[in-house]
């Protein structure tokens, strides 16, 4: 059966009648525990039986066991432990059990339960959660973030009056459907509450949501909205410690949520103010009625006095302040540190905003040291390794080198600037200069060629070659040379050094001809005149029965010798040498002859 919670609330609250509304708390039921109770714990076994098709056992002790199955039917005070509400302490779910849809004040009033494994529980069929552990004041914690609470559609009361309990997260609660929240946490002794990323879109009933959460310091609502809510009556009432909220930009505040006002004293102003926006309100009453959704941000009591942290990023340490609130902070000395010169003070790191000393200070902030770099200046210079001479520079700091008229160097071509003297790393003039140094000149020489002339010697001309550096020169066509034979080319005009064209060409060069006198066979002695350096020699070839004999310069040479130590007389003319040469050579084979045919 569908119940109303309101009395959930006003199991913690009641309204007195008049003219103005005030909530009171006030406990609908007193802890009683008897003397037989206690003496009954012990760890025999005091009771058992079934619900739905889990079964159920009881000891002495405090301690019930349920095994798996399917709760089914009303809950509300039949569950097996609420008969023993004022003895059980203990409740364990040896495997899962399903819940039904309507499972409010499923542990109600078990005052002495201290820990349940509710882990266990399926409630992805449950709508009615309100009052689920209302009351159960020795519960210290409880674990629920598993459950499947996407049917659920009322939590009205669902932790009101946990005074043990000090924490819940509830993060992962499906409360898109909920409708009802009023008194979820009433008078419960939460010190961290975890719920916002709850989607509070069809929430009609917000009244007494937190009431009496004296421990409750801070809490984040920043999902919640409000868009539905008709009443938050008491939603903050007593929550004498909240001193921050955390807000969306869908939450609107109604009339009465009873936040309690900052007090005035020696640690805060009594007003609010916005940690980012450091938007300003005088009061708890302005803050929530003002308050638009505009700007979220997370909303602190302001204090009294605020701390002036310096960061002077790496500088010398610059000591913090205490500031009364809306006081003035004293201009520190200025820090220093090596290699930068000081700027000022900052509110933000990047140094974008500077503080003003003159104005007042509102909130404990931290100033950061604003820095400007010594400006250093470089030199840099040109090193062209046998070109063009390069002027030097002087560069400031992180700044650009001017990259100069690219010199020249006859014979090569300018490769660009390097960082060293291999020239392997290129330096990039778009680079920043950051010390002082030498650029080195790269080189490549250039593809030379030479001349190669032919000196033919009276044969025919030849053009002279043009050839590459280190290249082989192509043998010509020879010349040619009337009545002469060509002999080869000769690097010497005294044709003493053959050309060797497998040999490549290193220089600029010249080759000479060298001819051979042809000379034509007769059957008498014939002349042969010979080429060289210039000059013409004879020599005589002779010929004995169409052979040729062995005749050179050189013969000729050994009989000329021969006749001169035979003291032969000279003739006066070369003629009468040769006939002479030829007489005694006849002598000679006329001996041969006889000696030859002799008996």
């Amino acid at each position: 059966m569908k119940r109303s919670y309101a009395f959930f609330i006003a199991g913690a609250l009641f309204l007195t009648i008049g003219s103005t509304k005030s909530v009171v708390l006030a406990e609908t039921e007193q802890m009683q525990t008897s003397q037989n109770d206690t003496a009954l714990l012990t760890s025999t076994l005091k009771d058992s039986g079934m619900y739905g098709t889990s079964s159920w056992e009881l000891y002495t002790d405090g301690t019930m066991t349920v095994s798996s199955g399917s709760f089914v039917g009303e809950l509300v005070g039949n569950a097996p432990w609420q008969k023993y509400k004022n003895i059980v302490t203990k409740i364990t779910f040896t495997g899962p059990v399903t819940l039904q849809p309507e499972a409010n004040h499923l542990f109600a009033n078990c005052r002495l339960l201290t820990t349940v494994n509710t882990e266990q529980l399926d409630t992805s069929l449950v709508i009615n959660m309100g009052g689920m552990f209302f009351y159960c004041t020795s519960l210290a914690s409880v674990d629920v973030s598993t459950w499947n609470t996407s049917s659920a559609i009322n939590m009205g009361g669902m932790f009101g009056n946990c005074y043990a309990l000090t924490s819940l997260n509830l993060e992962n609660f499906d409360v898109s459907n909920v409708t009802s929240i009023a008194g979820i946490f009433a008078n419960s002794g939460l010190v961290d509450l975890q719920v916002s990323t709850w989607n509070t879109i069809s929430v009609t009933d917000m009244s007494a949501a937190f009431y009496n959460n004296r421990a409750l310091n801070y809490l984040d609502i920043t999902s919640w909205s409000s868009t539905q809510v008709t009443s938050m009556s008491a939603m903050f009432g007593n929550c004498t410690s909240l001193s921050g909220i955390k807000l969306g930009d869908n939450m609107i505040f109604l009339a009465n949520t009873l936040l309690p006002q900052v007090t005035q004293n020696e640690n805060y102003t009594g007003r609010w103010v916005g940690l980012d926006t450091k938007i300003r309100y005088d009061s708890s009453v302005s803050f929530l009625s003002e308050y638009d959704g505009a700007q979220p941000d997370t909303f602190i009591w302001e204090n009294r006095f605020q701390t002036i942290t310096f960061d002077s990023i790496d500088g010398s340490e610059i000591p913090a302040q205490v500031v009364e609130t809306d006081y003035q902070a004293t201009e520190p000395e200025q820090p220093t540190k090596e290699g930068y010169s000081f700027i000022g003070w900052y509110t933000d790191e990047a140094c974008t905003n500077q503080w003003d000393f003159s104005e007042p200070v509102r909130y404990t902030m931290t100033l950061f040291a604003g820095w400007q770099k010594n400006v250093e200046t470089y030199m840099i210079n040109f090193e062209t390794n046998g070109g063009d001479p390069v002027a030097s520079q002087s560069v400031l700091e992180s700044t650009l080198v001017e990259e100069p008229v690219m010199p020249k160097k006859e014979g090569y071509v300018f490769l660009g600037w390097y960082t060293d003297i291999s020239c392997t790393m290129s330096w990039d003039f778009g680079t920043p200069v950051t010390h002082d140094m030498t650029l080195y000149a790269g080189w490549q020489e250039k593809e030379k060629n030479y001349t190669v002339g032919f000196e033919s010697n009276g044969g025919t001309p030849l053009e002279d070659v043009i050839i590459q550096k280190n290249s082989l020169l192509s043998k010509p066509e020879p010349p040619i040379k009337a009545g002469y034979q060509f002999v080869g080319w000769f690097s010497d005009p005294q044709l003493t050094q053959l050309w060797d064209f497998n040999r490549p060409v290193t220089s600029n060069l010249r080759l000479y001809a060298k001819w051979e006198l042809i000379v034509e066979n007769k059957n008498k002695s014939n002349e042969k005149t010979e080429t060289k350096n210039g000059n013409e020699s004879k020599t005589k070839t002779i010929k004995s029965n169409g052979v040729t004999a062995a005749s050179t310069s050189d013969l000729a040479k050994h009989i000329i010798e021969k006749n001169e130590k035979m003291r032969l007389p000279k003739t006066g003319s070369q003629e009468s040498i040769e006939y002479v040469m030829i007489g005694l050579l006849l002598i000679y084979l006329v001996f041969i002859l006889k000696r030859i045919i002799k008996p």
